[in-house]
């Protein structure tokens, strides 16, 4: 693994603890840009590593979409992806009211985060 991709993973892991953090706090906003940046950087690490662009939000649905290529359940990167979307959103737009929609969403944003992360140790 090079150093640039241990970088973003290490990244990635404090920022979902700067994340747990911030919500446990009651900084939902803050919260949210966290797991937003989180699945970025996760995204990043993987794209490194295969030479794919990530200079863009675009580039990095583009990285999902090829790794759910790759992938035994598909849609379930773009899907994560799509709800680590909505952490972004909310943190501009303050719309996420329900503990249970943060709850659910970080579930989802933790479980994708976890699969592209095992594709980079996969890539070992």
């Amino acid at each position: 693994m090079t150093t640039l991709t241990q970088d973003h993973a290490q990244t990635t892991q404090d920022l979902l603890a700067a994340a747990d953090c911030a919500f446990a706090s009651g900084d939902n906003l803050g919260g949210s840009k966290k797991m937003w940046d989180a699945a970025c950087h996760a995204v990043k690490a993987v794209a490194l590593r295969r030479g794919w662009r990530c200079d863009s939000r675009e580039d990095l649905l583009a990285a999902t979409r090829l790794m759910d290529g790759e992938s035994d359940a598909p849609l379930t990167l773009r899907g994560g992806f799509g709800a680590a979307g909505k952490f972004k959103a909310n943190s501009r737009y303050d719309f996420m009211e329900s503990e249970d929609d943060f709850d659910l969403t970080r579930q989802i944003v933790r479980d994708f985060i976890s699969r592209v992360l095992a594709l980079v140790d996969a890539d070992d």
